[in-house]
């Protein structure tokens, strides 16, 4: 299991550090500010809150159910993991037709510089 989270996270970085340069030659490589002052800055803060949330829980939930799992006949923990890839696999389907269904439109708007379009386009992916 562990050699599985290092793969992901070294796999990870491989990705980004494949897209840096290209990003930077293309000119688009985020140059993230962080402005506390900003009250819309606030209110995204204050919005994520619950969200964030939501989300830890049912990692939480994972957890503890990998612990309890872990005190039952062998291969339980097995099944937990399995069981939980199988309650995020609709979630994958549904983000990966999503992706192929948006991003040919999004970058048709970004390379005709219309941002309201494209702007109108995410919040519709985003919203879905």
């Amino acid at each position: 299991m562990l050699v599985l989270a290092w793969a992901v996270f070294i796999g990870g970085i491989l990705q980004l550090g494949y897209q840096l340069p290209y990003l930077k030659q293309l000119g688009m490589l985020p140059r993230p500010r962080l402005a506390l002052k900003d009250a819309a800055v606030w209110r995204i803060i204050k919005q994520m809150g619950p969200a964030i949330f939501g989300v830890s829980i049912a990692q939480i939930s994972l957890v503890i159910n990998t612990i309890f799992a872990s005190f039952l006949a062998s291969g339980s923990v097995s099944w937990m993991y399995y069981a939980d890839r199988l309650m995020e696999f609709p979630t994958g389907v549904l983000g990966v037709a999503l992706g192929t269904i948006l991003l040919p439109s999004l970058s048709k708007h970004a390379a005709n510089n219309s941002s309201d379009d494209y702007s109108r386009l995410l919040d519709w992916g985003m919203r879905l």
